[in-house]
C-alpha cells in the first residue's frame, strides 16, 4: 500500500475510535519537526534543520514555488524511479498546507541548476561536496530572504549511492517545508517520519512521502493562525506544543 493509502486508512481509524496517542506526543512532535527543539530533536548534533532554530522556517504563506527537477535524476540506487516518486510526493504540498503553498513542476535539461526566488532546484551530483554539501550524500541548501522567511533551496543527491526517498526527504521536508530531523529512537522508527534522523537513522528505511503523523503535524501548524517567522512562545501560544 502506498503512504497515501496509509495516510487514508490513519484517517477513517481516528475517525472511528479516535486519536489513543498522548496529547504531548503531538506536541514534541511539532516542536522537533517545525523548531528543532524538545525531546525528540536529535541528541547527535545531526538536527539538519534549515535557519535557526526554536523559530518556524519556511516559505510565506500564498506562495507558488517552482520545482525545477534536473535531467540528470534517474534511477536511484535502490532501484526506484527517483524523479516520479518525487513528482508524487510534491502533490501532498498543497494538501498539507491547505493550498497556503502550491507547487510547479519542471523538467529541465541543465545538470546543475540554481534557484531564483520562489524555486527549488532539484539535481544528481556524483560529488556532492565539490557542489558545495558537506557530505558526499548530498544535502539541502537554502537562500533566506531579509525577515529569515525561505527564498529558495537548491537541492544535490548523489543517486548514485542513495535510495530515492532521499530525494523526497531533502526537497519536501527540507527544501519546501523547512522541517528538521525528529529522533527515529523515540518516535518509533525510522519507517514512522520522512524526517526521521539521529543515531542509528541510516540503517533503515524512511517513508517514501510525508507519513500519517507527518502529515497529521504539519497540518495542525498550518491549520494555524501563526506563519513562518513565529518563534516557540508563538507555539506554545497557539497550544501547538508544551510550555
Amino acid at each position: 500500500m502506498s503512504w497515501r493509502g496509509v495516510w487514508l486508512a490513519w484517517i477513517v481509524l481516528v475517525a472511528a475510535c479516535g486519536d489513543q496517542r498522548e496529547p504531548d506526543f503531538m506536541e514534541s512532535y511539532i516542536e522537533a519537526l517545525f523548531l528543532g527543539a524538545g525531546p525528540f530533536a536529535p541528541r547527535d548534533r545531526e538536527y539538519a534543520c534549515v535557519g535557526s532554530r526554536r523559530r518556524w522556517v519556511g516559505f510565506s504563506r500564498g506562495s507558488t514555488l517552482r520545482v525545477l527537477i534536473s535531467s540528470t535524476v534517474g534511477t536511484a540506487a535502490d532501484g526506484v524511479d527517483a524523479r516520479q516518486l518525487l513528482i508524487d510526493a510534491l502533490g501532498d504540498v498543497d494538501l498539507v498546507t491547505f493550498g497556503a503553498l502550491s507547487v510547479e513542476v519542471d523538467i529541465i535539461d541543465e545538470s546543475d541548476p540554481r534557484p531564483m526566488p520562489g524555486e527549488i532546484t532539484v539535481a544528481h551530483r556524483s560529488h556532492p561536496i565539490r557542489d558545495g554539501c558537506g557530505t558526499e550524500r548530498g544535502c539541502s541548501m537554502t537562500q533566506f530572504d531579509s525577515l529569515g522567511h525561505m527564498q529558495s533551496s537548491r537541492v544535490i543527491i548523489n543517486e548514485e549511492i542513495m535510495p530515492a526517498d532521499a530525494y523526497v526527504h531533502d526537497v519536501i521536508g527540507h527544501g519546501i517545508l523547512g522541517l528538521c530531523h525528529i529522533d527515529q529512537r523515540a518516535i518509533g522508527g525510522n519507517d514512522v517520519s520522512l524526517m526521521a534522523g539521529g543515531p542509528g537513522a541510516r540503517s533503515g528505511r524512511i517513508p517514501d512521502a510525508l507519513s500519517p503523523i507527518d502529515r497529521e503535524a504539519i497540518q495542525q501548524v498550518w491549520a494555524s493562525e501563526l506563519s513562518p517567522g513565529a518563534g516557540r512562545a508563538d507555539f506554545v501560544r497557539a497550544e501547538l506544543i508544551a510550555p
